[in-house]
């Protein structure tokens, strides 16, 4: 803290804004004396490599001591993102996995620019995308399809973007129809705001003394640039709030304060979906992960079979030690083989053939299937076997709303695509939601108020995150149902076709950072 470069010290150096330290940097490294150029070029233009394309990102009101949990999703990416592209290689392979996940149009186009100019310096980037915006911008477009799961693996179409915008592939459809989505929802199909919550004097990051009002029974859409202060009004600032007037725990990290909350006295319940990750383990499955497991094991444990071995829930978990888990996998189905200097191999267990279970265990059958059996069933079969069982159907009913009929019961989560992830998350928010009988949500909303689960305020991160085109449709779908069963929905989003769908927009700006957390507009979208 003593040594000090010019007139300032290192810490002072890290609280300069990006566009501010690479004037100083130039500055400082141009009064040096030649010998003194020589020595310190090297470490100067990698230090100015990695300033510029974070500018050119768009992030040149940051500083260096902002921590990462402070930045949005969408700043976090681009700061990933810098590590791996800044570094000025040639003749390099990129393969990158959805760098636009969490960035608003204008950023995507800062991006692209940026990958643009690393193709141009010699290098091959390959991107798994399904930004609208990347997409058109490819010199090559390889699809993947036709469906998800089993019915895909199979490349659909190669070839230019004038070519798929006149294949008839889905994604060349969606990308067709992009146009006429945005604006095919009409005024008058938009729900009216049923109630208000009133937020008084925000304060939380670059939020100054915000008041807003957030509409409830409908679909709200917060908008803006990434880093304008949209997760700080809502997640780090509203969810708060809610837990306390609620009496929930509350979140250990909250930084927003509020002067005020009117309005909340009509909402029972809130549920944030935010940006943290689905433990992805051989031993998190989907079953386990939308609660429907339990009610299975407990099923198989009331067959005769089982009551005449005296067998309980728990000799059908293949997580705890004391049941009936394979004793030389532990229940993973595979066994894992310690290669020292090379990376482990995994093998199907010897013992009892990956199916996770001892021998006995798979004796007892429920409906003439095995636990096995049933975990190796696909949601959209599962669905139908456990019928008569509402409560199993319910959840398994919100895999199926997401578009994730497909996925087996005993998957791994290890072996899901972060898509997929992103909808699962949706469907264990939905597996809490009572169904009415079927695929039928409740017919009124006066009906849904007396649901014995009450009104709830669903607060989504980016759900669209991950999503193709037609993802996006069944996201819409679901939002739907939460609407018509009496709850409320505020969206963090920059994807347009679900913001298009909205009944009301809250845009925060006009700029990122010091130059946001101001309200542009609320209304109707336009």
């Amino acid at each position: 803290r003593h040594i000090r470069w010019g007139s300032m010290t290192l810490p002072e150096i890290a609280q300069l804004e990006l566009d501010d330290l690479t004037n100083w940097l130039e500055s400082q490294f141009t009064a040096l004396s030649a010998e003194m150029k020589i020595g310190l070029r090297s470490a100067h233009e990698h230090a100015d490599r990695r300033l510029q394309f974070l500018r050119q990102s768009g992030l040149g009101y940051l500083s260096l001591d902002r921590t990462m949990k402070s930045l949005s999703s969408g700043e976090a990416q681009r700061v990933m993102l810098t590590s791996a592209l800044g570094s000025g290689l040639i003749n390099t392979l990129y393969v990158l996995d959805e760098p636009t996940a969490g960035l608003h149009a204008s950023d995507t186009n800062r991006i692209i620019n940026c990958v643009r100019n690393l193709q141009r310096a010699g290098n091959t980037v390959i991107v798994v995308e399904h930004d609208p915006q990347f997409i058109l911008a490819a010199d090559d477009v390889v699809e993947i399809g036709p469906g998800a799961g089993s019915e895909g693996g199979r490349v659909e179409f190669q070839g230019s973007v004038a070519q798929l915008l006149k294949a008839k592939t889905l994604t060349g459809e969606k990308l067709r129809q992009n146009k006429a989505q945005l604006s095919s929802t009409s005024v008058a199909s938009r729900r009216t705001p049923e109630a208000w919550l009133k937020l008084q004097n925000a304060n939380c990051h670059n939020i100054k003394g915000l008041s807003v009002d957030l509409p409830l029974g409908v679909l709200c859409a917060v908008t803006g640039v990434s880093g304008s202060g949209k997760s700080s009004l809502i997640i780090d600032t509203l969810y708060p709030a809610m837990c306390q007037h609620l009496k929930l725990p509350m979140p250990p990290d909250a930084t927003g304060t509020l002067d005020r909350l009117q309005g909340a006295d009509g909402i029972d319940h809130v549920v944030l979906l935010d940006q943290s990750p689905v433990l992805r383990s051989r031993r998190s499955i989907p079953a386990t992960w939308i609660g429907v497991f339990d009610d299975i094991r407990v099923l198989l444990a009331e067959t005769h079979e089982a009551r005449k071995r005296n067998y309980s829930r728990a000799m059908f978990s293949f997580n705890a030690a004391s049941g009936g888990r394979c004793p030389v996998c532990e229940g993973r189905g595979i066994v894992t083989v310690a290669m020292q200097f090379l990376a482990d191999i995994e093998t199907v267990c010897e013992e009892c053939s990956g199916r996770r279970f001892r021998p006995e265990v798979l004796e007892v059958r429920y409906r003439d299937r095995s636990v096995f059996d049933i975990l190796n069933m696909t949601a959209d079969e599962s669905f139908t076997f456990f019928n008569g069982h509402h409560r199993i159907q319910q959840r398994l009913n919100a895999i199926r709303q997401t578009g994730l009929g497909y996925l087996r019961l005993g998957q791994p989560l290890s072996t899901i695509s972060g898509g997929e992830a992103q909808r699962l998350r949706i469907a264990a928010m939905l597996a809490g939601i009572p169904l009415a009988d079927g695929d039928v949500a409740a017919e009124n909303r006066k009906a849904a108020q007396l649901a014995r689960s009450g009104r709830t305020l669903f607060l989504l991160d980016e759900p669209s995150v991950g999503l193709h085109m037609q993802d996006i449709d069944r996201l819409v779908g679901c939002i739907d149902f939460l609407l018509q069963t009496g709850h409320s929905v505020v969206v963090i989003d920059h994807d347009q076709a679900l913001i298009s769908q909205a009944d009301w927009e809250i845009e925060l700006g006009p700029g990122p950072g010091k130059q946001g957390g101001q309200i542009v507009r609320s209304g109707p979208p336009a």
